[in-house]
């Protein structure tokens, strides 16, 4: 709660604490009247000051459904009782600001209603009233002068609730929004991430296909689509059955990854083919990343369940066109697919024929 309390800071700033009391005609005057209301008021009767307060809320159904565990009662009472013994004692310090500040968080977690908070405030403020009455009345003593201490003091603790309710609100707020924002970025997630492999799915890497294919033409840019294809990637389900074929094509997907640029996409697009995006990029330099993709995955053996399973990738590349749609650019990419597939696979073919 202190570090709640120390995002307060700039309310027990000096500046902002002598004008408070300004404002609450709060002066040097009323410590004497702070010690006299501790020493001949509170202290010969804070129990029964206490008791009264708690017999009141307790006989009331909106305090009672916050007050019905007797551990939280008892914690509450004594932390009343400190607020009681302090009232008023030392009302420009820092400690004193920040100990108020305490006070109105630990009735905000509860989840007190700021409303039944104010009217609990008048109720103590009216038992200390006429506890002054009755000691006016015994010991012949103006009563004035401490009531209207009271009132001040007590608007000053108030005032020092209301802020911290607010906080405590608008904190409460804007984690609400942080979850809702996550929780929003979190479905985002999954409605574009192939669940298997972790990369893009098929509509979003057919979205950003679209995105591209606009900017390419507004940027005059160039950009090329890889159709990938696991080969003989049949052979590995019926060998190893389905588990394995599907820890081998995770493998992959990471591999494709990690192959690519940051700016680039890779999505499943279906099965065992990736489709891969490349933006502003030349045919040499896609050419390029397509074989570091397909080394980087039949080079070296993927290790699943204890096998070491070698597989090797066919890659179609197509460049976008004027007046290309993405089911023409992909249907491009799809042929040169084909293309590597007829001739023997594990290899790379762009659309058109060699560079």
């Amino acid at each position: 709660m202190m570090g709640r309390v120390k995002e307060l800071s700039h309310l027990v700033a000096p500046e902002h604490r002598r004008a408070r009391l300004e404002q609450l005609g709060l002066t040097e005057a009323d410590h004497a009247l702070a010690v006299e209301l501790h020493d001949h008021v509170i202290a010969p009767s804070q129990a029964a000051i206490i008791d009264d307060f708690y017999d009141f809320l307790l006989e009331n159904d909106e305090y009672r459904a916050f007050l019905h565990d007797p551990e939280l009662i008892r914690r509450l009472k004594i932390s009343q009782s400190d607020y009681l013994l302090g009232l008023g004692l030392g009302f420009g310090s820092l400690e004193y600001w920040q100990g108020r500040l305490r006070i109105g968080f630990t009735h905000a977690r509860v989840g007190l209603p700021l409303s039944l908070y104010v009217c609990a405030y008048h109720r103590m403020q009216g038992l200390l009233l006429a506890r002054i009455e009755e000691r006016a009345e015994a010991e012949h003593t103006p009563a004035e002068p401490l009531k209207a201490f009271v009132l001040k003091i007590m608007s000053l603790d108030m005032s020092l609730a209301l802020e911290t309710y607010h906080y405590a609100e608008v904190s409460s707020l804007e984690q609400s929004l942080d979850d809702l924002r996550g929780e929003g970025e979190h479905l985002r997630t999954l409605a574009t991430t192939d669940p298997l492999t972790g990369v893009a799915n098929r509509k979003r890497v057919l979205d950003e296909v679209t995105l591209e294919l606009a900017d390419s033409r507004r940027a005059a840019e160039r950009i090329v689509v890889l159709m990938i294809d696991l080969d003989h990637f049949k052979m590995v389900n019926d060998t190893y059955g389905h588990l394995v074929g599907d820890d081998v094509l995770r493998h992959v997907a990471t591999r494709i990854q990690t192959s690519i640029r940051t700016i680039d996409t890779v999505g499943r697009y279906g099965g065992e083919e990736f489709l891969v995006l490349l933006t502003d990029t030349n045919q040499a330099s896609a050419m390029e990343i397509a074989e570091r993709i397909r080394r980087k995955v039949g080079d070296s053996h993927i290790a699943v369940s204890g096998l070491d399973i070698g597989v090797t990738l066919s890659v179609g590349l197509a460049e976008a066109r004027d007046g290309d749609t993405p089911a023409t650019l992909i249907a491009r990419a799809d042929h040169a697919l084909y293309d590597a597939k007829t001739r023997g696979r594990n290899q790379s073919v762009f659309h058109g024929g060699p560079l």
